[in-house]
């Protein structure tokens, strides 16, 4: 009879698969003084060169338009890979197609209906 072998289940340093928390960057009107926008980072630069082999890092600059007063965020810098939404559930933000010059990516943010 072949002998028992207990197993233990090690509390080791193993990171859980799938999206991972690097932090926020929250952007707000620059005249109104609203939030207007979160981004997640899911990856930053050093775990994309880790798991892709891509070539160099991902920096997105991002600016929100305010529906709301009028005005604009700051544009702000977000190193490597990040998932969007609005600041609270009464605002929606939609992807602007023709970014400002100097900006990667624009948002308009308004109030839901």
């Amino acid at each position: 009879m072949p002998e028992k072998v207990r197993l233990e289940i090690t509390k080791g340093k193993r990171e859980p698969k799938g999206l991972k928390d690097r932090g926020k960057v929250r952007l707000e009107c620059a005249d109104c003084g609203r939030a207007l926008m979160e981004f997640q980072i899911t990856r930053n630069n050093a775990d994309m060169v880790k798991l892709d082999g891509s070539p160099g890092p991902v920096t997105t600059v991002v600016q929100a338009h305010c529906g709301l007063c009028g005005g604009k965020s700051y544009r702000r810098t977000i190193e490597g890979q990040f998932q969007y939404g609005p600041a609270d559930d009464g605002l929606l933000c939609e992807y602007e197609e023709n970014a400002p010059e100097g900006c990667d990516v624009a948002f308009r943010v308004r109030r839901k209906r």
